[in-house]
């Protein structure tokens, strides 16, 4: 990594994160983005696609005599999606834009990576893409008609806006909400306690830790997007499925994914829990707990991911 991308970084309780903006509340180092690569795997298991919803996709990225495509990978990550896009479409031109400089991952020629704060503003790259792809992005955006705004910017008329969502918030098999209860009392989990602690930190700092579940509102409500559409997935923490169907078999290969994302979210997140004010003690017991109860497999509880997708207005 060269010189001023290490001066965009700084260390916080052992982890590395962009010292651009505070209000993303995860790190940016190769834990993260190794955190990241499992989570892109399971999107893929989950949607059995690199991108959703496809017609539409490759409709926007059907090649045209005398005009370049173009993809926009928004909070790239790890650069995983644009690297697999720009292989998927050869003939389209595919940036990874991040707050953080981009690690050394191979990729093709059409591909590359910028550096920058989105909520800078994104007026020099105004109008250049036919797909623009934000995957875990909107939790740290702190004015969402202003996010709504500068994504409907970045698009050419008619261009595709894919965004992407988990919310920080687990459900029972019914699908219903799982509340944190105190220690000792039934129906204590300390995952979803710790996850509720994540989401007060998380507001504490000006962070959307809803957007998930708001994302679709700002959408419709900016007035800039048509054929707008969406999706919520529930995915399995573990492989709890005892079938040997292909479909237990996947479900379970996305739990297990999943299971392993989560051990990992938990060392992510525990910077952001130390900053906001719980004890390191507390913080280091409660993850500790919170790792045995995932990797029990007592617990079964899924998580929700919302895929939205949209067209800008001619």
């Amino acid at each position: 990594m060269s010189g001023s991308g290490m001066a965009s970084l700084q260390e916080v309780h052992g982890r590395m994160f962009n010292s651009q903006n505070s209000q993303y509340a995860l790190p940016a180092d190769q834990k993260e983005y190794d955190r990241l690569d499992q989570q892109h795997l399971m999107h893929k298991l989950a949607l059995g696609s690199l991108y959703y919803p496809i017609d539409l996709v490759q409709a926007a990225l059907e090649p045209v005599e005398g005009e370049q495509k173009a993809i926009m990978d928004l909070g790239t990550g790890s650069g995983i999606w644009a690297v697999e896009m720009a292989v998927a479409f050869p003939y389209a031109q595919v940036m990874g834009f991040d707050l953080a400089p981009h690690m050394n991952r191979p990729r093709p020629p059409n591909c590359y990576f910028e550096q920058g704060d989105f909520t800078q503003g994104m007026g020099r790259f105004a109008g250049q893409f036919d797909v623009v792809h934000a995957r875990s992005v909107s939790q740290g955006m702190r004015n969402h008609v202003m996010y709504m705004h500068e994504l409907a910017l970045l698009l050419k008329p008619s261009g595709v806006l894919l965004m992407i969502d988990g919310h920080l918030s687990f459900t029972d098999q019914a699908y219903r909400n799982l509340n944190p209860v105190p220690e000792g009392n039934p129906g204590h989990s300390y995952v979803v306690n710790l996850l509720a602690k994540a989401s007060v930190a998380m507001k504490g700092r000006g962070s959307q830790p809803d957007s998930a579940v708001m994302q679709k509102g700002w959408v419709e409500g900016c007035g800039l997007f048509q054929n707008i559409g969406s999706r919520v997935v529930y995915t399995p923490i573990g492989a709890w499925y005892s079938g040997q169907d292909p479909n237990s078999r996947r479900l379970n290969t996305i739990g297990a994914t999943m299971g392993e994302n989560l051990l990992s979210f938990m060392g992510a997140i525990r910077p952001l829990l130390i900053g906001y004010g719980f004890g390191e003690d507390q913080v280091d017991y409660e993850i500790g707990k919170a790792a045995e109860e995932v990797r029990s497999g007592t617990r079964r509880y899924y998580t929700q991911w919302h895929y939205l997708w949209a067209t800008k207005r001619a």
